[in-house]
């Protein structure tokens, strides 16, 4: 079997790998020692290119902790240590520089302002996702920004915006990773994300976007529930249950 490309998790060109996952896994740890690449599970799982392809028209796609211990065999982590598969599972350690195969520095992206997560002028940011991520942990990081994922989501600027057009919405769980990017969290501490996922840590001040880089668009009206068929109301109850998750 032989590692021939990268791709993104969703990609419907390629088979998932389940009866030759094992000798994929043994591959992809040899060809990343090779080329020095290094990246987390949260970029497995999202970036434009976390997801290796192989030869057979496969492409391999761990959980998280797999994914950890995928990173901790190809970086020769001791075997002794309990957090092995944990280091490398969710974000890069903020210790570590990130190196992914194909699309670092391909494109660039600009945080222009911050808006709201409904704002219906912006579209949401899909393909581009890991590399809004990065450019808001750069932004926050940078303005000394500070604040918690359900703030995120209702807040009246917590969504930011780019010079492409989009809006980067995720959930209060993926926040509380980004936040914890942007406070350089004990990467050994499996449940970092959990700080600022769901409130404001104790001790903790939030700090919002200046009032001169937000967007205010105006704020589209509730919708009137008595209109909206059972299939509507249906869609609309799994997409607040995405936004939580």
């Amino acid at each position: 079997m032989k590692l021939i490309g990268w791709t993104h998790w969703d990609d419907p060109n390629y088979a998932e790998c389940v009866e030759n996952e094992e000798l994929a896994i043994q591959v992809t740890i040899a060809y990343m020692k090779e080329k020095g690449l290094k990246f987390g599970g949260f970029h497995h799982l999202r970036g434009r290119d976390g997801v290796p392809v192989f030869d057979n028209n496969e492409k391999l796609r761990l959980s998280p902790q797999c994914w950890g211990s995928l990173m901790a065999d190809v970086l020769d982590i001791e075997f002794t240590d309990i957090s092995r598969s944990i280091i490398w599972s969710c974000l890069t350690p903020s210790t570590e520089e990130k190196i992914t195969p194909v699309f670092k520095g391909d494109k660039e992206m600009k945080l222009i302002g911050w808006t709201q997560w409904f704002d219906p002028n912006y579209s949401e940011c899909v393909e581009n996702i890991e590399l809004a991520i990065e450019v808001t942990i750069a932004y926050m990081k940078e303005k000394g920004l500070k604040f918690s994922g359900p703030y995120h989501q209702d807040g009246r600027h917590g969504v930011p915006v780019f010079d492409n057009n989009e809006k980067l919405c995720v959930s209060q769980r993926r926040w509380g990773g980004l936040m914890a990017d942007v406070m350089d969290l004990d990467v050994f501490e499996l449940f970092s994300y959990t700080a600022w996922a769901w409130y404001c840590p104790g001790g903790e001040e939030e700090i919002f976007p200046d009032e001169s880089v937000c967007i205010f668009n105006e704020i589209p009206p509730k919708p009137d529930y008595s209109t909206i068929s059972p299939e509507e109301f249906a869609e609309m109850i799994r997409n607040n249950w995405d936004r939580e998750r």
